[in-house]
């Protein structure tokens, strides 16, 4: 048996694109927004860094419950994403 990977391609990079940006967000979010308050030094890179994998474990698990809700195939729990034919 042979699996199509292009078939999921389109999914798999919804899914990444999202986790990229949810954990930018949330790790500038937990750092005090890239050390503008404190200097580079001061940044908690380990927490900031911790917040954002859990971040990312959430985004995932939301775009895998959201897969049978909004466009199939999709990441997306509207139907206001549509996949490219």
């Amino acid at each position: 048996m042979t699996i199509d990977w292009q078939k999921y391609l389109p999914t798999v990079k919804d899914f990444a694109e999202r986790a990229a940006k949810t954990f930018a967000q949330a790790f500038l979010a937990a750092s005090g927004v890239g050390g503008a308050v404190a200097g580079i030094d001061d940044i908690p890179w380990a927490e900031a860094s911790g917040v954002g994998v859990a971040a990312v474990a959430l985004s995932v698990l939301t775009s895998l419950a959201s897969l049978k809700i909004g466009t199939p195939g999709t990441a997306s729990v509207t139907k206001a994403v549509r996949l490219e034919e």
